[in-house]
């Protein structure tokens, strides 16, 4: 700590030259690296291969600042998120680790961002201090929200901001990020941290990975990346429906400039997130709604017709039309239906005394039937008769199918349900039930896709 005060005194009298180069590499060294966590899941590569992520602490854990000023703002936040975390986990909602996670970046980057305010007081902050501080305090407020799309936006939020960050160029960085999510079901598990590292390392000594007081040597370590392999036996507590959470420890051996080395001593931690997965999801019901076509079918009979007068040959049309309504309803005639019914008659007849008929034409709205009195037919009045017919009309019908779902992991489902029809059920890992009926990217182990015909339902490896 004393040479960092030195290099600070020097700089502020002009004495070296790329002060805020050294600065902020001397911010950021550690015998074990100071990294961040952006908690994004990573898929896992061909062999069952393992992205990681390393979340580090880039503040130093022993130093504090007075009450209202930035150092001790950014204290107090990264702290709440850690407690937000910390519950997360116990209480199995993965959703809220990942994001907590990406604030936590947020907060240890600003550390080393504006390492060079930290003990200003907050009603003096300059503009990038002051909205880093306005929005992370809105991503504070989403990340306790019931919400999985409002928390997981936080995240994405946090993300951004700590991307706009840039660590001290030199110093060992690493890239990838958390946490990562490992299967119960494989023997061993190989995990690869993407970075920038030294490209070899003197003495034989190498990074190491320690978990619960077990530690792993890197088998493969290059400039840009790291790769442990782990038993998952060391991991794996028998639970059959939780994420089993485990904090392991990054050590990169590192002899860079001298007074990182006091600096390191001053409570710089590192480590990365693993959530070993339980064997599977369970299930899921999507329901969606369905629809069927019922025929109905019905008789129909027009008002009574008669012709005024006998005697001399009488001819006319008389017509069975659907009204406006009818039309209307979808009711339609049924070709060849038609039927001649005289006065009397329940059945209909084609030729009745003393008159002739026969169909004249017919549509889907209306039929017409040609009458005509017969030569003898006799004075008087004629009998009356009636046009009968049957209609019909197709009735759709709305129903709901259900459908069971294996969640088993990298699972991929589709499924020819168009949007506003579809609903997705699932239990959350926290005994919670899911309820989904369009796109969503909230739960990092279940993803769904839909566009306007499908919907598609995905497990993590995705």
């Amino acid at each position: 700590m004393r040479l960092l005060v030195i290099s600070a005194l020097m700089c502020a009298n002009g004495i070296l030259s790329g002060c805020a180069a050294v600065m902020a590499t001397a911010a950021a060294h550690s015998a074990a690296i100071a990294t961040v966590a952006e908690a994004a899941p990573m898929v896992l590569a061909a062999g069952a291969v393992a992205a990681v992520a390393v979340a580090g602490n880039l503040g130093s854990q022993t130093e504090t600042y007075p009450p209202d000023t930035l150092g001790a703002y950014l204290h107090e936040g990264k702290s709440a998120v850690d407690v937000l975390v910390r519950g997360a986990m116990q209480d199995q909602r993965e959703s809220v680790v990942v994001a907590g996670l990406q604030a936590q970046r947020a907060f240890a980057r600003a550390r080393i961002a504006f390492r060079a305010t930290l003990d200003a007081r907050i009603g003096v902050l300059a503009e990038p201090e002051r909205n880093f501080k306005s929005d992370m305090a809105r991503v504070l407020a989403d990340l306790n929200s019931a919400s999985a799309p409002v928390i997981k936006n936080a995240g994405d939020r946090a993300q951004a901001i700590a991307d706009k960050m840039r660590l001290p160029e030199g110093a060992p960085q690493v890239r990838s990020y958390g946490p990562v999510f490992l299967f119960p079901f494989l023997p061993f598990q190989t995990i690869n941290v993407s970075g920038s590292f030294p490209a070899d390392y003197a003495n034989g000594k190498v990074p190491q990975l320690t978990i619960d007081g077990k530690s792993y040597k890197a088998f493969t370590y290059q400039a840009q990346g790291l790769a442990f392999s782990i038993p998952t036996a060391d991991i794996d507590s028998g639970e059959d429906r939780k994420v089993v959470w485990k904090r392991a420890e990054l050590a990169i051996p590192w002899d860079g400039m001298p007074l990182f080395d006091a600096f390191s001593r001053a409570g710089y931690e590192n480590f990365l997130l693993i959530g070993l997965l339980p064997h599977s999801l369970g299930r899921a019901t999507i329901e969606h709604r369905i629809e069927t076509v019922r025929r109905e079918e019905k008789a129909r009979i027009s008002g009574e017709f008669t012709l005024d007068r006998g005697g001399a040959a009488i001819e006319e049309s008389r017509c069975l039309a659907l009204s406006a309504q009818e039309v209307s309803d979808g009711w339609r005639i049924k070709p060849g239906s038609a039927a001649f019914v005289p006065k009397g008659s329940a059945d209909g007849k084609t030729e009745p005394e003393p008159l002739d008929a026969g169909v004249q034409s017919e549509n889907e709205r209306a039929v017409c039937w040609r009458v005509r009195s017969r030569e003898n037919a006799g004075d008087g009045e004629l009998p009356p008769w009636r046009i009968s017919a049957r209609i019909w009309r197709d009735v759709k019908e709305s129903g709901v199918a259900t459908e069971s779902i294996d969640l088993n992991w990298g699972r991929k489902q589709g499924f020819r349900y168009a949007a506003g029809s579809w609903k997705l059920r699932y239990a959350n890992l926290d005994g919670s039930i899911a309820e989904i009926e369009s796109a969503s990217l909230a739960n990092p182990l279940v993803r769904i896709q839909s566009d306007a015909a499908s919907v598609t339902v995905s497990t993590y490896p995705f």
